[in-house]
């Protein structure tokens, strides 16, 4: 722990002290880790209470890639098949989803002028 040294009988009155943030468990995905639970809350994981273990984790669901007319959303495989999305396995991540609007001739998700140029630039005869 870092500090500095304030003499014999000195206390942190005058001096901000470093309280180092409290850890404990949280049950991700892949298991169990120790950390903070900012750190536990912002990798979406459940941090459980101190006088809790990781054999008080529950059994989750695998969240992976959801590949909807959208984009791309990390759900589980329920959430992804209710949003009528395609889910692929832990081997892929987002940018392995395609676009699923087949006018969508960009790939930004509308289908809008900018894809009616795309046709047209393409228009002619073919290769």
């Amino acid at each position: 722990m870092d500090g500095a040294y304030q003499g014999d009988n000195s206390n942190c009155q005058n001096f901000p002290c470093f309280i180092p943030p409290e850890t404990n468990v949280c049950c991700v995905n892949s298991g169990c880790i120790e950390t903070t639970e900012l750190d536990c809350v912002s990798i979406d994981g459940l941090w459980l209470l101190k006088t809790e273990n990781c054999n008080n984790c529950p059994e989750q669901e695998m969240k992976n890639p959801c590949c909807v007319v959208s984009g791309c959303v990390n759900t589980i495989e329920s959430e992804c098949t209710e949003l009528g999305g395609v889910w692929l396995d832990s081997e892929n991540t987002c940018d392995s989803c395609t676009s699923q609007c087949e006018s969508d001739l960009n790939g930004d998700g509308v289908i809008d002028i900018e894809d009616l140029l795309v046709l047209i630039a393409a228009w002619g005869a073919c290769p």
